[in-house]
């Protein structure tokens, strides 16, 4: 059962770094400032819900935690089954020695009594290093404001705690118990990747209590979660106007940068947090979000963003919100030794249906690449969860087989009418086409484009951004600029569209026509006057950049393809489309930084491509291999030259049928 209680939100504030191992004792020094929180006893006689005892311990550890220097550890990821199943059978010895673990210096503990229509909270404060009670508070009221008699309870334990500060958790204890109640709903639907849900309790909590900062953080990430950016744009700036403790006021600025598309100042505040507190696992979780939905400038996403989630869980193992991009992770990569029982916890949770399937269709593939049939039955029915399964596939190259097959099912075999349809189909064109040229299927690619144009669907534009990776389609390439010439004018001036011109330019700045990429540059930066679209103002910085380095001035090229490949670009925008990514400016950055004898950086920057998340990064991957190859010689490592070219060679090793 998915507790609503101290298991549902320790993922919000789970702040210990260190995981329980009965096989050890840990001799560190206790830290006063840590405090171990129990589950309150609840009687057999309380007419309430059974899981109050866990809400008013998770409301007073989230109290404590945000009050001075002090720190809650929740004990319930270090209680035995026996224990979490009767928080009675919990001595004070061994309610001792867990705190001792954990360096807790004190563990709090209490019970609640009923007495008739009220209910009385009473909390022991213990001090571990003299095994007594220092302090004992209680509080007495309506069973309905059970959580706020908590609340009034431990302030009677503060002055133990932090001389000089009584009543220091009223910003807790004032709180309007709707709020908490629809707050602690949320953490419960949120934990289990119920968006959607977990949004509408997190709403209804900002709603009943603007203040409420957390709330509306977590409100920010399920809004994003359920793909509604200015809806997590708007929780995340109430958020960051309320007065909060230095963590979690760098979690919020980290997540707001993560909405901007801003992936390294994201990951530099998500760092600055687990500084300040390495056991908060929400940031750990945010963290490998950002390395999975963002671009940063250099790093090994996929090896990033695995650590980051495997750091989450091991923080909060309860939590299934991580368990979906690890499993990604491990299923593209061939990793599957964990994979079973973490498939088993992820969908027990009973995660959205899309989640799930996508899950199951990449678990297939691991188990069986040969997948046939089978996924174009899917296709037919569900023909977007096919899209996403095979686009994170993709990533690194390693399940490219069955990539293509998913792709290639959805370009046969979704034919819904209307424009979803069309989008489906051409977005699978993008990925079937990628994946054949990434392994060195030319001839197969330009057929489906062909096959797309014969449907009166899109393609020939494909051709453009393929020819300067591919020799074998040039000759179509060129026929296709000349035509376009030939419509829209000298240096296709009259042509409308902004995607459309950014292929034409780099395609002509790659063939040296600088003096034609120059006017491309100067027409979208036009349209972009015009429009004010910040990815047409990307698309004319992105042509300049490669008009410079077909002049010739390659230093000046080198600065401002770094600034391209820095732009902010939201998660969303990301996935999808063909330019935003910026492939083109990625590999030409990396290729100079290595003519430069910046090897290494050459090498972390191109790494980027191995990234599952944006759709046409396949399409470069041979090509960054080859940059990061070369850039291993320059650095006369013949183990990671080696390791590269190996790479790359499995990829022309895939020459039968998808």
């Amino acid at each position: 059962r998915i507790r609503i209680g101290s298991a549902a939100v320790v993922g919000a504030f789970a702040l210990s770094a260190v995981i329980w191992q009965t096989s050890r004792t840990d001799r560190s020094p206790l830290d006063s400032n840590r405090v171990m929180v129990h589950p309150l006893v609840v009687p057999a006689s309380f007419t309430g819900p059974r899981s109050i005892g866990e809400d008013v311990a998770t409301m007073i550890g989230s109290a404590l935690d945000g009050t001075g220097p002090l720190r809650w550890i929740d004990s319930w990821r270090h209680l035995s089954p026996t224990l979490r199943n009767d928080i009675r059978t919990l001595s004070n010895s061994d309610a001792r020695s867990l705190a001792r673990e954990q360096r807790c210096a004190f563990y709090l503990t209490g019970r609640l009594i009923a007495r008739g229509d009220s209910t009385e909270v009473s909390l022991e404060l213990n001090d571990v290093r003299g095994d007594s009670v220092i302090a004992r508070g209680n509080a007495i009221g309506p069973t309905a404001s059970t959580w706020r008699l908590g609340l009034q309870a431990v302030n009677e334990l503060l002055p133990a705690l932090i001389p000089g500060s009584p009543d220091a958790i009223a910003e807790w204890n004032d709180r309007d118990p709707g709020a908490i109640a629809s707050f602690l709903l949320g953490e419960s639907a949120f934990r289990r990747i119920h968006w959607e849900e977990a949004l509408t309790h997190f709403r209804d909590a900002v709603r009943k209590d603007s203040t409420f900062a957390i709330a509306a953080i977590r409100g920010a990430q399920a809004a994003s979660g359920g793909h509604r950016a200015s809806e997590a744009q708007s929780l995340i700036g109430i958020a960051l106007r309320q007065k909060m403790p230095p963590r979690y006021m760098e979690f919020a600025k980290g997540y707001e940068a993560y909405l901007a598309g801003n992936a390294d100042s994201s990951i530099a505040a998500l760092r600055r947090t687990l500084t300040l507190d390495p056991g908060m696992s929400w940031a750990w979780m945010q963290l490998g979000e950002a390395y999975i939905h963002l671009l940063p400038e250099s790093g090994s996403t996929d090896r990033l963003a695995r650590a980051a989630f495997d750091s989450a869980l091991a923080i909060d193992p309860a939590a299934q919100n991580p368990l979906f991009h690890s499993l990604e992770i491990r299923l593209r990569s061939g990793d599957t030794r964990d994979t079973p029982q973490m498939l088993s916890a992820f969908l027990a949770a009973e995660p959205d249906t899309i989640l799930s399937m996508q899950i199951g269709l990449m678990n297939d593939c691991a188990r069986n690449p040969a997948v046939g049939s089978k996924w174009n039955r899917i296709a037919g029915s569900h023909p977007l969860v096919l899209l996403t399964a095979a686009n994170a596939l993709k990533g690194g190259g390693s399940r490219l087989t069955c990539a293509a097959a998913g792709f290639e099912a959805v370009f046969e075999h979704d034919t819904a009418s209307g424009e979803e349809g069309e989008s489906r189909r051409w977005i699978s064109l993008i990925g079937l086409q990628s994946a054949l040229l990434a392994m060195g299927r030319a001839s197969e690619a330009a057929a489906r484009i062909d096959r797309s144009i014969a449907r009166g669907e899109s393609g020939s534009s494909l051709f453009l951004q393929d020819a300067s990776y591919y020799p074998e389609l040039r000759e179509r390439a060129a026929s296709i600029a000349a035509e376009d010439e030939v419509k829209f004018g000298l240096n296709y001036e009259r042509c409308p569209f902004p995607l459309r011109l950014w292929q034409l330019g780099v395609y002509e700045a790659r063939l040296g026509r600088r003096n034609v990429a120059q006017a491309v540059a100067r027409r979208l930066t036009s349209m972009a006057d015009s429009t004010g679209v910040p990815l047409h103002r990307l698309l004319a910085r992105s042509v300049t950049a490669h008009a410079t380095l077909a002049a010739g001035d390659s230093a000046r090229a080198l600065a401002l393809f770094g600034a391209v490949v820095r732009e902010n670009v939201p998660g969303p925008d990301l996935v999808w489309n063909l330019a935003a990514s910026r492939g083109p400016d990625r590999l030409a950055l990396a290729q100079l930084l290595s003519a430069r004898g910046n090897f290494q950086k050459a090498i972390d920057v191109a790494n980027v491509f191995d990234s599952s998340w944006p759709l046409i990064y396949i399409l470069y991957y041979p090509a960054s291999l080859e940059v990061r190859a070369k850039a291993a010689d320059g650095l006369k490592d013949e183990s990671m030259a080696g390791n590269y070219r190996k790479r790359l060679a499995a990829l022309r090793e895939r020459r039968g049928p998808a």
